[in-house]
């Protein structure tokens, strides 16, 4: 926890600084179908193709209609010195593979579907309701994690290789499959924007332009901040991303291993409120509070004592957060508990900080340019 601590402070030491005591909350996936049913778990469980132990096989879907009520009604529980609601950067994807369409092209052709689709069709329009409460009430916004959670070129060649647990997978409609058996996403599909060789640069162009205006089409407004996937992201893609609106990029740490093709990457220095060349700025995540990821561990104290450490700094305090602690479609009682936990976690903050201020990634990044 010491040697933790250390880092985070050397990492929050350079760029944007304020004396407000701002908090905002980062929560990856929304709109990913990860793992769409319990039957396909089960399957993929039996075969060891995915991990017993891994939160996001176990319990990662799309949000059901109590997952956001839940949420939602401790969102709005909970005030700042403004009078407004805890707020979730709700960063997501807009849309899931269509297996039915890759598999009749016999796996020539990627085809996507949307998640709003995906929801219609399963009469889930309640749903699609509460999206649009919580965009409106603006304690529930989107910003852009990619097209997909997939990285389309890697799978898609996994596919028309055969590659035996890739397509027995596929037959379950799951892509979200770690290659490795020690269970490291860094060895899997889901960084959609990692690339092997350079001329897929240009498709990954296309895939940006295609889900940001997707992104437009189903809520409404441009987004101006994107979390890549598991994070790799080449600098090459950042006129694409600020010809497209894209002020705001999210980068996983100080020290950064920008990929470079041919399993090569290149370190870059990125430290929050750092601009590029295009004046899009970079922000860091600087709170962890993931409650299924060690359930056995205090998750209001360690987030607070990190909150408090963030402040101290003269810094904002941005947590990561992830969809799949909220989710109870599977397990009712994985999403009780984190939605308990989260409740405790906002409660102290404002005890702890009655000046405090919820803002979304979006809002936060409007201040910085400010």
């Amino acid at each position: 926890m010491l040697i933790q601590q250390i880092k985070n402070y050397i990492k929050n030491l350079p760029g944007f600084h304020t004396k407000r005591k701002i908090v905002v909350i980062e929560s990856d996936d929304w709109g990913s179908n990860r793992m769409p049913s319990q039957e396909a778990f089960e399957a993929l469980k039996s075969r060891k193709i995915i991990n017993d132990n891994n939160r996001y096989d176990r319990y990662d879907t799309l949000a059901g209609e109590n997952d956001l009520k839940m949420l939602f009604e401790v969102l709005n529980s909970v005030r700042d010195k403004n009078g407004d609601p805890a707020k979730i950067t709700a960063v997501s994807v807009v849309a899931n593979p269509d297996y039915e369409k890759i598999a009749e092209s016999g796996f020539k052709e990627y085809h996507y579907e949307l998640f709003t689709d995906s929801l219609r069709k399963r009469n889930e329009n309640n749903v699609l309701e509460l999206w649009k409460q919580g965009i409106e009430g603006g304690y529930f916004v989107p910003e852009f994690h990619g097209r997909e959670h997939l990285n389309v070129a890697k799978w898609m060649n996994a596919l028309q290789q055969g590659h035996e647990a890739t397509r027995y997978a596929f037959s379950k409609k799951v892509y979200g499959i770690v290659l490795n058996d020690n269970g490291n996403e860094s060895d899997s599909y889901l960084a959609a924007f990692d690339y092997k060789v350079p001329q897929e640069i240009d498709e990954l162009k296309e895939i940006l332009k295609d889900g940001l205006n997707q992104f437009e089409k189903i809520f409404g407004f441009r987004s101006s901040y994107f979390v890549p996937p598991n994070g790799p992201l080449s600098s090459k893609l950042h006129k694409t991303l600020f010809d497209l609106g894209i002020m705001g990029i999210q980068t996983a740490r100080l020290v950064y291993n920008e990929p470079a093709g041919y399993g090569k990457s290149v370190k870059r220095i990125r430290f929050f409120g750092m601009r590029n060349q295009f004046g899009q700025i970079y922000f860091h995540r600087n709170v962890i509070f993931e409650p299924n990821e060690i359930p056995q561990r205090d998750w209001v104290f360690t987030g607070i004592k990190q909150i408090e450490q963030v402040f101290s700094q003269n810094k904002p305090a941005i947590i990561s957060s992830h969809r799949v602690n909220y989710i109870g479609v599977f397990d009712p009682s994985n999403r009780d508990r984190s939605i308990n936990l989260l409740h405790s976690l906002l409660n102290e903050i404002v005890k702890r900080w009655p000046d405090v201020e919820f803002m979304t990634s979006g809002e936060l990044l409007k201040i910085i340019f400010k």
